[in-house]
This record gives structure tokens, sequence and C-alpha cells, in this order.
């Protein structure tokens, strides 16, 4: 099985950390889906915005 290195919410900061608190704030967890991509926080924004409208827009 692949392993993806991913950053702990106990060890991020900055950005990271501001879309780490914006997924715990909204959906009360880190989803592992979102945290595979805690190396590069603008594609985790980006999925963000894009799950969201797949699983909460009309």
């Amino acid at each position: 099985m692949p392993y993806v290195n991913t950053i702990p919410y106990e060890e991020s900061d900055g950005e990271l950390k501001e879309v780490y608190d914006m997924l715990l704030k909204s959906r009360g967890r880190i989803p592992n889906v979102q945290a595979v991509s805690s190396l590069k926080p603008n594609i985790m924004k980006t999925l963000m915005v894009h799950v969201g409208s797949v699983m909460f827009d009309e």
C-alpha cells in the first residue's frame, strides 16, 4: 500500500493551520482526502471548495 506523507494538525502552522481550522469548524474533523494535500495548502483550499460544491450545493 502506498504511503502519503502528511502534516498533522499539531505540527501545522501558517496557511495550513488556517485550512485545518476551517475544516474543523465546518466539518468537525480533518478528512484524510483533505489531509493528503497538506503539503500544498493552496490545493487543499481548492479541494475544499470543490467538495463543498459537490456535496452541499443544490
